[in-house]
């Protein structure tokens, strides 16, 4: 399941310093631990992997640059199982749908929270915990898209 969130407020360090995959570390805890409080009974979150951060590949980092951006696209991908509920699993397009929804209503829910509950504090306390809370001290979280 794909997604974008835009920040706001953030610059992130140079893509090959040690602060950046601490960032990528914080942004997929947080939305790891968003996910998985929305899934129900039979349904698993398999992975929540950082594709790029402000058009910087994650996987590919070798450009030593410093991104100056007002507002960095984030974009990521959540990988989900579903257990079918019977042996020939009748149900799956159905089942699909439901935590498709589930969880991009959770994520969206979290994007417009702004209490300690929502995506930007969250991200602030794993970015705490990996030692970059400095980065994101002044982070907007502006939208959030989901594809299938």
């Amino acid at each position: 399941m794909p997604g974008t969130i835009s920040l706001g407020g953030f610059n992130p360090p140079p893509a090959t310093s040690p602060a950046f995959q601490s960032f990528v570390t914080a942004f997929e805890d947080t939305v790891r631990d968003i996910v998985q409080k929305s899934l129900k009974q039979g349904q698993r979150l398999l992975a929540v992997n950082v594709r790029t951060i402000g058009g910087t590949s994650v996987v590919d980092r070798r450009a030593n640059r410093s991104l100056q951006v007002s507002l960095t696209k984030v974009e990521y991908d959540i990988v989900l199982e579903q257990l079918c509920d019977s042996s020939t699993c009748e149900r799956s397009t159905v089942l699909a749908n439901e935590i498709y929804t589930t969880v991009s209503k959770s994520i969206a829910e979290a994007i417009e929270d702004s209490s300690s509950n929502g995506f930007a504090a969250i991200l602030i306390s794993y970015a705490k915990i990996n030692g970059v809370e400095y980065i994101v001290a002044a982070i907007t979280i502006e939208d959030g898209t989901f594809g299938r």
